[in-house]
């Protein structure tokens, strides 16, 4: 008997063994379908699991230019498409150019100016800083601004994730540009503790938006609060609430 479920078992794998090509190869891909770089960045996009010639093409060479190699150059702002032909496909970067610098405008006059210009003197590569008037303009590295602001916005989700963990607030959402902000609490009462902390959340958006390069008197949050029942209980901008 175990003779022959041995015999079965062998013809079943010769049989497999026939059926299945030995030299599967891997599905081609291109190594990034969407990339954000500098002006003046440079790096090469690649495609895997073929043989064949690559050729490379892009929609703005304006903006950004490819060679032979897959090796993609920034130019200017804006977006480009980087296209890889193998044989008759297609494979798709979508390649985003933002500046290399960026050039913040913070009002001398402000009462918190000095603790944003020395968060950004902490934190960010600066080129150079220079007084125009009432206002102080410090050039910077975008790269280190976007790095500064993915690590607010981390301490951001952190301090989120403590304000619906004491319970008095359901949900927390706000846009990517952090312009605006939705809270929905379940209780109208929160502790000095919650309060400290959504006044430290309501402070952090428009900080966030200066350091994307939005002028100081422009930077602002339009707040909208929901109680439990899904009524809108306040909404209006963070400065004219300060203000009132």
């Amino acid at each position: 008997m175990k003779k022959r479920i041995i015999s079965s078992l062998l013809v079943l794998l010769v049989i497999v063994s026939l059926i299945i090509p030995s030299n599967i190869q891997a599905a081609v891909k291109i190594s990034k379908t969407s990339t954000t770089l500098y002006t003046g960045e440079k790096v090469q996009i690649k495609v895997t699991g073929t043989n064949k010639k690559v050729t490379w093409k892009s929609s703005k060479n304006s903006i950004a230019t490819v060679d032979s190699k897959g090796y993609v150059t920034a130019k200017k702002n804006g977006t480009a498409t980087i296209t890889a032909n193998v044989s008759s496909k297609k494979y798709i970067c979508k390649v985003t150019v933002k500046s290399s610098t960026r050039t913040l405008k913070i009002s001398t006059e402000s009462y918190d100016s000095d603790v944003i210009l020395q968060a950004i003197l902490e934190d960010v590569d600066i080129d150079n800083i220079t007084t125009s008037g009432k206002y102080t303009l410090v050039k910077c590295k975008a790269k280190s601004l976007d790095k500064q602001i993915t690590k607010m916005k981390d301490d951001l989700d952190i301090t989120i994730d403590d304000l619906v963990s004491n319970g008095s607030i359901s949900k927390i959402k706000y846009n990517k540009d952090c312009t605006k902000l939705y809270i929905y609490q379940t209780t109208n009462d929160l502790s000095e503790e919650d309060s400290m902390n959504m006044l430290g959340l309501y402070l952090s958006f428009p900080y966030i938006q200066i350091l994307n390069g939005v002028d100081y008197e422009k930077a602002d949050v339009y707040i909208t609060n929901y109680d439990k029942n899904g009524k809108v209980t306040f909404s209006g901008y963070l400065k004219d609430s300060l203000n009132s």
